[in-house]
C-alpha cells in the first residue's frame, strides 16, 4: 500500500496539527468539482514535490492525488503518487 509511506505526515503538513481523513483517490476535475482545486494544488505545489500537477492529475491515473482533511479546521490536503 503506498499510502502507508507518507499517510502518517499529513497531519504534522497541517497547521492545527491534528489528524487527517483520508477521503479517497482525486485527479484535477474531481478537485475541481468540490471547488477546492485552485487552492488544494496551490498548497501542494509550495512543498516543492511535484510541480504543475493540475494538467496530469488524473483519479486512479499515472499521477493521482489521496486527498485528505483536517478533524480540527476541516481544510484539506493532498498527496500525489506518479507511476
Amino acid at each position: 500500500d503506498s499510502t502507508g509511506d507518507w499517510s502518517s505526515d499529513v497531519c504534522s503538513s497541517d497547521l492545527c496539527n491534528d489528524y487527517c481523513a483520508y477521503l479517497g483517490t482525486v485527479g484535477t476535475k474531481e478537485l475541481e468539482e468540490m471547488g477546492i482545486a485552485d487552492e488544494v494544488i496551490e498548497e501542494y505545489e509550495m512543498r516543492s514535490e511535484y510541480t504543475d500537477i493540475r494538467e496530469y492529475l488524473y483519479k486512479d491515473g499515472d499521477m493521482c492525488g489521496y486527498l485528505f482533511r483536517c478533524l480540527h479546521c476541516g481544510k484539506y490536503h493532498i498527496y500525489v503518487d506518479a507511476s
